[in-house]
């Protein structure tokens, strides 16, 4: 299960005393979710907001809601009509087999759907799944940037996102494409949260049931 035990975390003295500079200069810590905040409330410090994070801010326009409810309806009417919704997968940072085998199958399903590469973890859990689950994601369904505004591009030519991750979920909410987040941790999961981004953690019911 993912730890929301507050007393089962102690900061280290230098965290401690950079809090301690940080409130000498009455300045205040903008932190990533509810979870985080708690923690450092606990230690003495109340000077903290939950803010989550900036990327939530990368498309500034009020009709931005409005555009993903819009698609989202778009995405269930193309499902329930058994028409292709281009899906672009987003891996965990670490190698999980039952979010694995439910995120590739998925990516599997169809030719559309795509595998955003993020970083080197992303090759080794591929081919840890490939050899453990055999599960093989063909070259031509896999991508990867070396420039943001590439990868915001390509993620605005499809429908959904699903991801084990928050920032790739983020790119896709900018241009309006709706998505999914299955949390890992509990830094993606107090994120999710706090920007209000649909999520489930890996241990609900419904999800075990659909992998089994």
């Amino acid at each position: 299960w993912i730890d929301r035990d507050i007393g089962a975390y102690s900061l280290a003295s230098p965290l401690l005393d950079m809090l301690e500079a940080i409130r000498e200069k009455s300045g205040f810590v903008l932190a990533r979710g509810n979870f985080t905040t708690a923690i450092l409330q606990a230690h003495g410090f109340d000077r903290v907001l939950d803010a989550g994070c900036p990327s939530l801010f990368a498309n500034p326009s009020p009709g931005l809601g409005a555009q993903l409810e819009s698609k989202l309806r778009s995405v269930r009417d193309r499902l329930q009509q058994g028409k292709p919704v281009r899906t672009v997968i987003y891996l965990p940072p670490f190698y999980r087999p039952n979010m694995l085998k439910l995120l590739l199958r998925i990516l599997l399903e169809h030719g559309l759907n795509r595998l955003v590469i993020q970083d080197e973890r992303d090759i080794e859990t591929l081919a840890t799944a490939e050899k453990e689950l055999g599960l093989v994601v063909p070259a031509y369904q896999k991508a990867w940037f070396t420039s943001a505004a590439a990868w915001r591009e390509y993620m605005c030519r499809h429908d959904f996102v699903l991801s084990g991750r928050i920032h790739g979920t983020m790119v896709g909410l900018a241009c309006a494409v709706p998505g999914f987040i299955i949390a890992p941790d509990m830094r993606v999961l107090e994120l999710a949260e706090s920007m209000q981004v649909p999520y489930a953690d890996p241990f609900q019911r419904w999800l075990r049931d659909i992998v089994a």
